[in-house]
């Protein structure tokens, strides 16, 4: 929401990852700020995009595994 208006609706991890929910100050979890930088840099981890610590720390674990 922003200004008492639905701005985004959909999946959490979409819309957490969408530049525009950044752009009106909704905070965004560390986790998925980490992997988008660590997918950028072209690590190889999976498209699901993590919401928590947890989350990342499975898909850094199944990337170092391969």
């Amino acid at each position: 929401m922003d200004q008492g208006r639905v701005r985004f609706e959909g999946d959490p991890r979409e819309v957490l990852s969408n530049e525009e929910t950044r752009l009106i100050g909704v905070g965004i979890p560390k986790a998925t700020l980490l992997y988008e930088l660590l997918k950028k840099e072209g690590l190889g981890l999976s498209d699901k995009i993590p919401l928590s610590s947890e989350e990342l720390a499975d898909q850094l674990l199944e990337a170092l595994q391969k």
